[in-house]
């Protein structure tokens, strides 16, 4: 009997002891979060800005903290918001190049887009329900001067509109299922900042896919893309821009234009100096 009740006890102990221990590792996680946004929102370099970024990355593995770190962004913390998207450009840009390189670089960028994928999908459901944050998110694009795919439909005699993601249907099958959700998550936070740009109503639906990518996937996903096209060109000579609501309105027929003006600071109600990048 006595043997049974000192193995209970030391059941309980052990328990105890595991659950001390996580709350131990959470509230040092949690630490370690609060402490890289509030050095975040000081940086004014890029070279400042990127060991926090990198350790926020390695944290938003977590799905908790990368919903939070999204619910985040916004005016109210507007250098947290530019460097969180800023970052987001950087990596885009840097893998385009990386997964055209040797095989241990690949794997290594592989294993970074899959720790980047709660980000991504968190940013994603904010932008669909959230339009303030759409129209963040269009106002930073236009200040970085991104090119705006659709944006191209609007122009006289641009027949050819290529997709937002690169390479042809074999290729975006061959992607690795990490990098196939990750690349078509980017083209989603591209895509509805700039469906809100263009006063489109209601903003593309999510197409439903499973990775990796079936060929029924990608078809899905060029039939929208020529859908979406086939909106633009519908409109092309009544939407001109209206720089008071930073979006394009509908206008008389002809009077349409494919202009849009840059903003001078990042994001909406900006002040202060802009970060070096």
């Amino acid at each position: 009997m006595r043997r049974q009740v000192g193995r209970k006890t030391l059941l309980v102990g052990v328990a105890c002891g595991v659950a001390l221990f996580g709350a131990a590792v959470a509230s040092r996680e949690n630490l370690a979060f609060h402490y890289h946004l509030w050095r975040l929102e000081r940086a004014m370099t890029l070279e400042d800005a990127r060991p926090c970024l990198a350790a926020l990355e390695r944290l938003c593995g977590d799905p908790l903290h990368a919903q939070r770190l999204v619910a985040m962004l916004g005016p109210r913390r507007p250098r947290l918001t530019f460097w969180a998207l800023e970052w987001c450009g950087i990596l885009g840009r840097d893998h385009d190049q990386i997964l055209k390189s040797d095989h241990e670089r690949i794997r290594d960028a592989l294993a970074q887009l899959r720790r980047l994928l709660p980000f991504s999908r968190s940013l994603e459901d904010r932008l669909r329900r959230d339009e303030g944050f759409l129209a963040v998110m269009a106002h930073f694009i236009r200040w970085k001067t991104v090119s705006w795919p659709l944006l191209v439909a609007l122009e006289p005699g641009r027949d050819s509109i290529k997709p937002l993601w690169e390479g042809s249907k074999p290729e975006l099958l061959a992607y690795e299922p990490a990098r196939q959700e990750f690349a078509l998550r980017a083209v989603e936070a591209l895509l509805l900042p700039e469906a809100w740009l263009l006063s489109m109503s209601p903003l593309p639906p999510p197409v439903e896919l499973s990775f990796p990518l079936s060929d029924q996937d990608v078809d899905r996903l060029f039939r929208r893309w020529d859908d979406l096209v086939g909106w633009v060109r519908s409109r092309r000579d009544r939407l001109r821009f209206d720089a008071a609501l930073g979006r394009f309105v509908e206008v008389p027929p002809g009077q349409g234009s494919p202009e849009v003006s840059v903003p001078a600071e990042p994001l909406p109600g900006w002040t202060g100096l802009v970060p070096r990048i």
